[in-house]
């Protein structure tokens, strides 16, 4: 039961993290084609997924340095 609960978790986290991310990046995207291309198509694009790992970490670091 416990190796089935760990498993599980674990592949959730291998899921969400990287659609997470990719969500983000590809928000940024579009915002930054100010809508003009949309965003089903941004989504299929790669680097979305470094793009939102990149938004992320400035997020973080802002919040560290102005603290």
């Amino acid at each position: 039961m416990g190796d089935f609960l760990i498993e599980f978790f674990e592949q959730f986290v291998r899921e969400i993290i990287p659609t997470f991310l990719k969500v983000i990046g590809a928000g940024i995207k579009w915002i930054l084609y100010l809508g003009k291309r949309s965003y089903s198509n941004i989504f299929k694009e790669e680097w979305n997924t470094r793009i939102g790992l990149g938004i992320i970490i400035i997020v973080i670091s802002t919040i560290i340095y102005s603290s």
